[in-house]
């Protein structure tokens, strides 16, 4: 993937870093989230946020959670600090432990750290198939 200068590609940039942890292709989207954090400081938030979401995914929570603490520092006051917030503490208290928040929890937890109004995405797990939009065309008879 290039990275031209022009605000129509920066767009598609930010919906691929948006898209790129429920892809299932984790490695491959790391590395493009610090191509595009070496190239788009403008574009950091976004692409902090896909990394520690992967990841979390990856199970690799040590990495995830420093993401978090950089997102804490580097963002305070906003409600990307508010997320990093909510997914240190659903790491530390759930999957650390070996258990995952129930959606009812999940939404508890999110409550609580005051983003009732933010969607609740959640990346797909390692080897997972992605996720499609629309269900496959019948084949022909």
């Amino acid at each position: 993937m290039k990275y031209p200068k022009s605000r129509e590609v920066r767009g598609v940039e930010l919906s691929y870093i948006s898209n790129c942890s429920r892809s299932g292709h984790y490695q491959e989207d790391l590395d493009e989230c610090n191509k595009i954090l070496a190239n788009y400081p403008a574009l950091a938030t976004k692409a902090l946020e896909a990394k520690a979401r992967m990841y979390t995914a990856l199970k690799e929570y040590e990495k995830a959670i420093e993401i978090y603490q950089v997102i804490l520092k580097t963002y305070p006051d906003t409600d990307l600090e508010k997320l990093a917030k909510i997914q240190i503490r659903i790491i530390n208290e759930y999957y650390l432990k070996g258990t995952e928040p129930s959606m009812q929890e999940t939404q508890k937890i999110f409550e609580e750290g005051d983003l009732k109004e933010m969607q609740i995405s959640m990346p797909a797990p390692p080897n997972s198939p992605p996720a499609q939009s629309s269900p496959p065309a019948p084949s022909p008879k």
